[in-house]
């Protein structure tokens, strides 16, 4: 084998060496910094009724790699399954884009989770939501947060929308978690049906620090074909105070109650 021929075969294979590796120095191709790095996808509501026109707004916060919003018009795609989509695919407008999403009524089951999925470029991400059939009860739970601590009473005025309503004599209010030790009572006044309100008030002799799960728990019935009732605490007449009369420690407003329903089809 001559010299020249031997250096030729060398030179074919540091060549392809090279060339296998990305070159002699480019170190391959760079990510595009403009192109979509995550999706957070967040829902207008947890739990939907199941009737195929309670929509659920989907969104996705699309993000490049150095966490600022893509560029408006990136198209983000769309997925789900058993339930309907508005659309299979959404431009983003200032970083975001949206769909909804609804389910007809939930066959063999009281409920049935659906998986919203949305993908631009190379970044995914789901996310779940509840649809349920038409309910007949719903428990409402009332905690308080932040935490109060020795609270002596408290009285407020539950409000509902229209669809559900409370009997004293038949459904069940009663007193929860750290609420149920000691001498602490419980009354409500009579559901007032008109107003869709229920006036509910706790006193304790010896005092009690709430924590943060429910208290107090009241079970509503739900007429059929009503949806979903939801429920808030009103600002007026609202009473929380410690031991002779004292505001709380810390002092609690109705905006501190939260409060939790959970229907008897989730």
């Amino acid at each position: 084998m001559s010299i020249k021929y031997f250096i030729g075969i060398v030179v074919i294979i540091a060549t392809a060496a090279l060339t296998g590796c990305g070159g002699g120095g480019g170190g391959g191709d760079s990510a595009d910094p403009n192109a979509p790095a995550t999706i957070d996808m967040t829902a207008s509501k947890n739990v939907a009724l199941a009737n195929g026109s309670d929509t659920v707004t989907i969104q996705a916060a699309v993000k490049k790699a150095d966490g600022s919003s893509v560029a408006d018009g990136t198209i983000v795609t769309f997925s789900v399954a058993t339930a309907t989509l508005s659309a299979p695919t959404a431009a983003t407008t200032n970083g975001t884009a949206s769909v909804s999403v609804s389910c007809p009524a939930v066959s063999g089951a009281n409920n049935f989770i659906a998986t919203v999925s949305a993908a631009a470029g190379g970044a995914a991400k789901s996310r779940d939501v509840k649809f349920i059939n038409q309910p007949s009860s719903v428990d409402v739970s009332i905690a308080l947060n932040p935490p109060v601590t020795n609270l002596a009473a408290l009285q407020f005025k539950l409000n509902n929308t229209a669809g559900a309503t409370f009997d004293n004599a038949t459904q069940p209010i009663s007193r929860i978690n750290n609420a149920a030790a000691g001498t602490t009572t419980l009354t409500s006044a009579g559901f007032n049906a008109g107003a869709n309100s229920l006036t509910i008030a706790l006193a304790s002799a010896n005092n009690f620090d709430t924590g943060t799960t429910p208290i107090i728990k009241a079970t509503f019935a739900v007429a059929p074909g009503s949806g979903l009732p939801a429920f808030t605490v009103d600002t007026a007449g609202f009473i929380a105070t410690e031991h002779l009369g004292f505001v709380t420690s810390p002092p609690v407003a109705a905006a501190n109650v939260v409060v939790t329903t959970v229907f008897n089809t989730e």
